[in-house]
This record gives C-alpha cells, sequence and structure tokens, in this order.
C-alpha cells in the first residue's frame, strides 16, 4: 500500500503505521472491494483529508 499523503506532523506522527499488517489487510480488502465493482466512500485521495486540515499539535481531545 502506498503510503497516503499526509501533513508532515501526522506524517511524524504515525510513523510506518500504514505498514503494518492490519493496514495491510486493509488495503488489499479495499481494492478488492473496488475491483468488485464496490462503491468506497469517501474517495481515495479524501481518506485522509481531515489531517490535511488540522495539524496534529493543533488538536484537542475533550
Amino acid at each position: 500500500m502506498p503510503e497516503p499523503r499526509l501533513e508532515a506532523s501526522w506524517k511524524a506522527q504515525l510513523g510506518d503505521y500504514f505498514q503494518r499488517p492490519e493496514m495491510l489487510a486493509l488495503a488489499a480488502f479495499l481494492r478488492a472491494e473496488k475491483a468488485a465493482g464496490k462503491v468506497i466512500y469517501p474517495p481515495g485521495a479524501e481518506i485522509f483529508s481531515a489531517l490535511d486540515h488540522t495539524p496534529f499539535e493543533r488538536v484537542r481531545v475533550v
């Protein structure tokens, strides 16, 4: 699975997470579903778009 395009602060926090077995399995599942004609939301380019709009340092948890 190619690493998603992420804002630099998120990329630093997530490190190699996208190469872990569970993420690779999820990517394979989504590719198979798409190949079977299923519609996947959000579109691939938008899956992590929220992370592009909010740098890690600005995230607050209540």
